[in-house]
C-alpha cells in the first residue's frame, strides 16, 4: 500500500517524489463526500507533518484502504508500531498539534472530521475499516527503513525512507506484471515462481515488505478488472467517432482446445485518425453454424452500444459467413451482401491449393487433415499429387525422424503445413536452396539405413520399415525439381501480393537505406485489391506458357486454369460491395 501523502512514484528516487496536486492517499478510492473537495495537500504541507512527527516515515501498507477518510489525512507509521491518520485540515492551518488517530480505529477519525471540519461520507454508509496488523505482528515486520538501517530521527534519512515508500506503487506494480504476463502469453501460474519473486525483491525490497506478489488467481482478477475499467472508455470512444466501425471476425482454436471467436474493429478517431483494435474473444458453445457466429458477434456489438455505427464486414469466403450475415445484416438492419469485403489473403490461399492440389483440393485436405489415414495411406495420397506431393512426403518424414535432423541441422528442410497460407511457398523455397545436396543426402541416407537395418545378406531386419523417401516412386527426379522450380516462380506473384497488403492503410515511414532520406509507405489500403487481382491474374495467363513444356506440362497446366478461374470468380464478386470502388476514386 503507498503512502497517503501527496509523494508521486518517480524514475528518479534522488529527486523528491512529490506532486503537489496529488491527493493524500494514492490507493483510496473517490467516493461522495459533503462538505469538501479531498484536500489538495502540497509539498509545504508534507514538511510539515514530517517536522511535527520526528521518526516517523509514510506507511508501508501491505493491503489497501478504500476508506473515504484517506483523503482528507496522511498515513504515516514508525516501526514497530500501527499506522497513524493525521488530519490534512490541521496541518493547512499548521496547528501546531494536528490531530492524529490510530489507524485501527477510523470511528475517531470520521468523527473529528465531521465534528471539526463538517466532513462527511455522503452515502451515510460507513464501511468497515480495514485491519490493520497490531503492534506485536508489526514488531518483526520489516520494512524500507530496517531493510536499509535509515535513521528515521535523521531529518535527510526521514526524507530518503519517504521517497523510497513513496516509489514504489504496489497497485501499478501488480498492473504492470499482469500486463508483461498477458502481452507475453506466459501461464499466469509464472507469477508465483519462486526464482521470479526473488528477482523481484532483489530489484525492489518493497515489492516483498508490501507483499505485492500476486497469485495465479489474481493475475485473472486484475486483467478482468482492467477490462472492465477501460471497456466504457473504448465504447466512448468507437461511439463518439466521426465515420462507421468496420469489423472482421474469424474463428480460431487455442492450444487448450477452447473454441474462440476473435472480433476486432477499426474505426477513427475524432481526429480522423484510423486506429484498430480487439472488441472480444467469445468462446463458442457447439458448432460453428452461421447463426451461432451471428449470435456471438452481435453480442461484441452490443456489449459496446455501437449497433448504429457499424459499417463493412471484412471476413474470410467460408459458407457459415455468408450466414452469419445474413443474421447480422437482419438484426442491425442493412442488406448484407453489400457490406461484405472478401478476405484477399483467405482467396489466395484457396487459389493456391487449386494450383498445387487440382480442383478437388477440399476433398483432398479432408483425407489427409482429419487424421484417420494410416501413414501409408496418407503418404500415398501426397504422392499421387505429384512433385508438390512428393517433397511434402520427403520433408515431413526427414522432419519426423529425430536422427535425421541431429545429424543434418544445417540443412534442416521447412515442412508445409494446413495452416499458415503460403507454407507450400516456403517449403519449395527452403527444398529448391538445399537441391544441391539432395543427391548426397539420399546416398548417405541410404548408407545409413542399411548399415543399421540390414542384414549381411542384405535383408531388412523383422520389423524395421525402409523409409519412404529411400523407396522407387516417392525420391525427387530432376523432372520433379523443374515442376517445383515452375511453381515456386508462379507463387512469387502471391507472396508478393500478401506481403504488399499485409497492413492497415496506415502510413508509416520507411528509410530504404542508410543515408537515404525515409519516404511514406502505406499497405493494406483498399484500393490495392483491384491491383492485385489484375497482377494475378495476368501472372496466371503467363505461366500457361511456362509449364506447358515441362515434363509434368499437362497435369500443371489443368492446375494453373483452376487457379485462375477460382481467383477470376472472386474478381468478380468484389464488385458486390461498392467499398472497394468507392476507394479507388
Amino acid at each position: 500500500m503507498q503512502s497517503s501523502a501527496t509523494i508521486a512514484p518517480s524514475s528518479t528516487p534522488s529527486t523528491p517524489l512529490r506532486s503537489k496536486s496529488a491527493s493524500p492517499h494514492p490507493h483510496a478510492h473517490d467516493a461522495n463526500f459533503t462538505g469538501s473537495d479531498p484536500l489538495d495537500l502540497t509539498d509545504e504541507d508534507h514538511d510539515f507533518v514530517f517536522e511535527r512527527f520526528k521518526g516517523y516515515t509514510l506507511s508501508e501498507r501491505r493491503s489497501s484502504t478504500r476508506q473515504w477518510v484517506w483523503k482528507f489525512g496522511f498515513d504515516i507509521s514508525k516501526a514497530g508500531n500501527s499506522a497513524t491518520w493525521v488530519c490534512g485540515f490541521c496541518v493547512k492551518k499548521r496547528d501546531l498539534r494536528p490531530s492524529h488517530y490510530d489507524a485501527r480505529n477510523l470511528s475517531n477519525v470520521e468523527l473529528h472530521l465531521s465534528s471539526f471540519h463538517n466532513v462527511r461520507n455522503a452515502s451515510a454508509k460507513r464501511t468497515v475499516p480495514n485491519t490493520l496488523k497490531r503492534p506485536h505482528d508489526m514488531a518483526d515486520q520489516m520494512s524500507v527503513v530496517s531493510f536499509f538501517g535509515l535513521d528515521v530521527n535523521d531529518a535527510n534519512q526521514q526524507a530518503m525512507a519517504n521517497r523510497l515508500v513513496a516509489s514504489f506503487n504496489k497497485e501499478e506494480f501488480q498492473r504492470k506484471m499482469v500486463k508483461w504476463m498477458v502481452s507475453a502469453n506466459l501461464p499466469f501460474r509464472t507469477a508465483q515462481h519462486p526464482f521470479l519473486r526473488e528477482v523481484l525483491e532483489y530489484l525492489s525490497p518493497s515489492v516483498g515488505i508490501q507483499r505485492a506478489h500476486i497469485s495465479d488467481k489474481s493475475v485473472r482478477a486484475i486483467a478482468f478488472r482492467e477490462y472492465e475499467k477501460n471497456k466504457g472508455l473504448v465504447a466512448k470512444t468507437l461511439q463518439e467517432s466521426p465515420g462507421q466501425v468496420h469489423l472482421a471476425f474469424d474463428g480460431w482454436t487455442s492450444t487448450n482446445g477452447l473454441s474462440l471467436y476473435g472480433v476486432s474493429a477499426v474505426y477513427r478517431d475524432r481526429q480522423a485518425q484510423p486506429h484498430k483494435i480487439v472488441l472480444g474473444l467469445p468462446e463458442m458453445d457447439g458448432r460453428h453454424t452461421g447463426k451461432n457466429i451471428a449470435a456471438a458477434v452481435l453480442e461484441v456489438i452490443s456489449s459496446y452500444d455501437i449497433e448504429k455505427k457499424i459499417g463493412y464486414f471484412t471476413v474470410d469466403n467460408a459458407s457459415n459467413n455468408d450466414t452469419a450475415l445474413a443474421e447480422i445484416g437482419d438484426a442491425l438492419g442493412f442488406h448484407w451482401p453489400e457490406r461484405r469485403v472478401r478476405c484477399l489473403g483467405h482467396v489466395i490461399n484457396l487459389v493456391v491449393k487449386a494450383l498445387l492440389f487440382g480442383q478437388d483440393y477440399e476433398s483432398f485436405e479432408r483425407d489427409v487433415n482429419d487424421g484417420l489415414l494410416t501413414v501409408q495411406r496418407e503418404h500415398e495420397q501426397w504422392r499421387k499429387r505429384g512433385p508438390i506431393g512428393k517433397l511434402h512426403n520427403f520433408c515431413q518424414e526427414v522432419n519426423r525422424r529425430r536422427l535425421w535432423v541431429q545429424a543434418h541441422k544445417p540443412v534442416k528442410v521447412v515442412t508445409d503445413n494446413a495452416t499458415r497460407w503460403l507454407s507450400q511457398f516456403y517449403m519449395m523455397q527452403r527444398a529448391l536452396r538445399l537441391k544441391p545436396f539432395y543427391d548426397t543426402f539420399i546416398f548417405e541416407a541410404r548408407a545409413h539405413f542399411d548399415s543399421e537395418n540390414r542384414t549381411r545378406c542384405g535383408n531388412l531386419r523383422k520389423g524395421v520399415r525402409e523409409p519412404y523417401f529411400l523407396q522407387e516412386g516417392s525420391r525427387l527426379e530432376e523432372s520433379d525439381w523443374e515442376a517445383i522450380q515452375a511453381l515456386h516462380d508462379i507463387l512469387l506473384n502471391f507472396e508478393l501480393v500478401i506481403k504488399s497488403l499485409q497492413g492497415d492503410s496506415q502510413s508509416r515511414e520507411k528509410q530504404r537505406s542508410l543515408g537515404e532520406e525515409a519516404i511514406d509507405q502505406i499497405h493494406g489500403a483498399s484500393w490495392e485489391i483491384l491491383d492485385a487481382y489484375e497482377f494475378l491474374l495476368d501472372g496466371l495467363e503467363t505461366a500457361k506458357g511456362i509449364v506447358a513444356g515441362l515434363p509434368e506440362g499437362d497435369h500443371l497446366v489443368v492446375n494453373v486454369n483452376n487457379a485462375w478461374k477460382k481467383l477470376d470468380s472472386y474478381y468478380a464478386k468484389v464488385g458486390e460491395s461498392p467499398l472497394i470502388y468507392a476507394a479507388r476514386f
